[in-house]
């Protein structure tokens, strides 16, 4: 299961859509988690792309520090998800 967090199924995930708003654990901080979880256990880097309903660039540049690759804003413009997505993952 891809969702697990063992360093045998991260090596499965491709990417992880997170979305920053998330109640206890904000996506920042989740985010900043994974990434020392990554660096501690060895890991290849994984893709991870904020969500976000501010289209503030204080958070985006937040977004980005905290260790996401990239930031987009809710609602999702499927075209533009779609072309990020094509852009990180070919």
């Amino acid at each position: 299961m891809p969702w697990k967090t063992t360093s045998k199924n991260h090596e499965r995930w491709q990417l992880v859509l997170m979305d920053c708003e998330m109640p206890v654990l904000d996506g920042y901080d989740a985010t900043a988690a994974i990434r020392q979880f990554e660096e501690e256990a060895g890991l290849d880097r994984k893709l991870i792309i904020g969500l976000s309903a501010h289209a503030i660039n204080e958070l985006k540049k937040k977004a980005l520090e905290r260790g996401m690759d990239d930031y987009l804003t809710k609602p999702i413009d499927r075209d533009l998800l779609y072309k990020t997505l094509v852009d990180y993952l070919s």
